[in-house]
């Protein structure tokens, strides 16, 4: 199930570089699979995309969880 999310998301980054919503989905669903380096990188992007949302949060997760 993650995995099929994550290969979506990636076609959606292919075709939209500039949507950090697939990212943020993405990242989710890295994070739902324990793969918590790909989760955090791409949540950063989410950042540098858009500079008004606040996913600090979800980024510390990995690391109170890891």
């Amino acid at each position: 199930m993650w995995e099929d999310a994550i290969r979506d998301y990636s076609k959606g980054i292919e075709l939209n570089p500039n949507n950090f919503n697939f990212y943020n989905n993405r990242g989710l669903a890295y994070g739902n699979l324990g793969q918590w380096d790909k989760a955090i990188m791409d949540l950063n992007k989410v950042i540098e995309l858009d500079r008004k949302i606040n996913l600090h949060i979800h980024i510390g997760m990995p690391h109170k969880i890891n």
